[in-house]
This record gives C-alpha cells, sequence and structure tokens, in this order.
C-alpha cells in the first residue's frame, strides 16, 4: 500500500506530529511476510544461494569485497553482507562491539488483521498514513495493508512488568 506519512496523536486523538514520506519517493506500507516473500523471490531469481544453520564468527572487509567467517570454519565473501539475523545480533555485536545492547522495556508488543469493507477511518488520509496514538503508558497503531479485500493492521504496545520466557511467548495463542 503507497504510505504517504506517519500521524503521530495524542491519547485525545489531537495529531501531535507528521512525517511525510513522500519527499523520499514513494512510501510503502508492507507486510514483513509479504516483503520477506519479495526478497526470497528475488533472490532465487538471480541465482543466490542462502545457507541456513551457519553461527558468524568474524567479519574481514577487503578491497571490494566482505568476507563472513563462520564457526564451522567456512567462509564465504561478496560485495556486501546482508544481516537478518533479529534483536540478538551477532552482526551487529561483531560489527558495534562497544555499541548498544538489546534490554526489555517493560512492554509486550501483540497486534492483527481486520478484514472488513465497513472498517472506514474516521479521517480518510488515514487509509495513507501509518497511524500512531500515544497515551502516557501505552501506544496503538494501525495502517491500511491491503484495499482488495480492505485489511487493517493494528499493532500495541502493553505495559508488562517481567520479561515473558521464550516459552511463555510460544504459548500465546497467534489465532
Amino acid at each position: 500500500m503507497p504510505s504517504s506519512e506517519f500521524a503521530f496523536r495524542n491519547q485525545r486523538g489531537d495529531v501531535i506530529g507528521r512525517i511525510d514520506v513522500s519527499p523520499a519517493g514513494r512510501g510503502v506500507t508492507i507486510l514483513r511476510s509479504a516483503f520477506h516473500r519479495i526478497l526470497l523471490d528475488e533472490v532465487t531469481r538471480r541465482g543466490v544461494r542462502i545457507t541456513y544453520g551457519k553461527r558468524l564468527r568474524a567479519i574481514d572487509q577487503t578491497a571490494g569485497a566482505v568476507v563472513a567467517h563462520f564457526e564451522d570454519g567456512s567462509a564465504v565473501s561478496g560485495e556486501m553482507l546482508l544481516a537478518s539475523d533479529g534483536v540478538h545480533s551477532r552482526t551487529r555485536a561483531i560489527l558495534l562491539p562497544g555499541g548498544a545492547r538489546p534490554r526489555y522495556t517493560g512492554v509486550l508488543g501483540v497486534g492483527g488483521f481486520a478484514d472488513s469493507a465497513s472498517a472506514v477511518p474516521s479521517d480518510p488520509r488515514d487509509a495513507r498514513r501509518l497511524n500512531f496514538t500515544m497515551g502516557p503508558r501505552l501506544q496503538f497503531g494501525y495502517a491500511m495493508v491491503s484495499t482488495d479485500p480492505p485489511r487493517w493492521g493494528w499493532w500495541t504496545h502493553l505495559p508488562q512488568e517481567s520479561e515473558l520466557t521464550r516459552d511463555e511467548l510460544l504459548a500465546i495463542p497467534d489465532g
């Protein structure tokens, strides 16, 4: 979905800030799964090989190439290194050893989708925005992710005093 701006509101619904993304080109709201599929399709089309289950040990840069060294003794080189290894990124730890580490922020993020032709925002411009409403302790956001069929994505961050374990997170139903 084309997106023109980010809109930020306070708890009363008043717009308190906007970030116009149109000067940078065309902003797009896209599902992470769709973006992942697009990347994998393009990688396949270009014949790039993907190997899973490797643990990065070191990174070297040479003239015109980057070399990734893995714990199993293997190495691979290329023009660039694309690191998508998550919040506990080994790549970040290697490249920025003194950098900030992930820390628990006291919130639990949840979200979902609403498929509804009748879900019409009070401000029609919201269909082309990423919308964020901020309160003293909560944040809620929504964006249209598809027009055919009409589909809205929503997310919120709820106070969660203690960080959930991996098993507790996996026990949360996703449907």
